[in-house]
């Protein structure tokens, strides 16, 4: 009889020390999602973040996505990487990595909707533009699941913005916004 009072004992006390450890956990959880930025919105910390070319890609080479010839950055993105690249007239060699930022979640939906609202490039148009070049950079698109996307966007010419598919005149806003994130080449 005595074993078995014991051997209750021994479990009870076995239960109170598990369900401590659980409760515990989610102290610790609750705590770590409160110290977040945003309130404990995770949806960008399960995205890796992309590291940029050290050399200017030029034309981004996406990957097959069905949504890429709909729209210039399609989907909701959660994090993006901006890559500037160097002026042909700098010290430093052409086209080579001149700064990169992170930006993440209410960041990325506003860039991807201003680069969202420029006027499509018509296929057929013939445009005059200059030639003089005042840089170029990459916005790296990545999302909680699937392909990211790269949108090439160059400060010369037409200012012109492309995934491949779709390219748009990159709005004024949207050329504005990049250049207060990543800099500006010195003139």
């Amino acid at each position: 009889m005595f074993d078995r009072v014991a051997d209750r004992a021994r479990r009870r006390h076995r239960r109170r020390l598990v369900g401590a450890a659980v409760v515990a956990v989610g102290v610790v959880a609750a705590g770590s999602l409160a110290l977040r930025p945003g309130g404990g919105d995770t949806t960008s910390a399960t995205v890796a973040t992309a590291s940029c070319p050290g050399q200017d890609p030029g034309r981004p080479a996406n990957p097959d996505r069905p949504d890429l010839a709909d729209r210039l950055v399609p989907g909701r993105p959660v994090i993006a990487t901006l890559c500037r690249y160097h002026r042909p007239d700098e010290s430093a060699p052409s086209g080579t990595l001149a700064r990169s930022v992170v930006i993440r979640d209410a960041d990325v939906t506003a860039l991807a909707a201003t680069l969202n609202s420029g006027q499509p490039m018509l296929k057929d148009a013939v445009y005059s533009c200059p030639g003089f070049s005042r840089g170029s950079m990459i916005a790296i698109f990545e999302y909680r699941a699937g392909a990211a996307v790269t949108v090439s966007i160059s400060f010369s010419d037409c200012e012109l913005a492309s995934n491949g598919p779709v390219t748009v005149f990159t709005p004024q806003l949207a050329l504005q916004r990049l250049t207060d994130l990543v800099g500006k080449d010195p003139d």
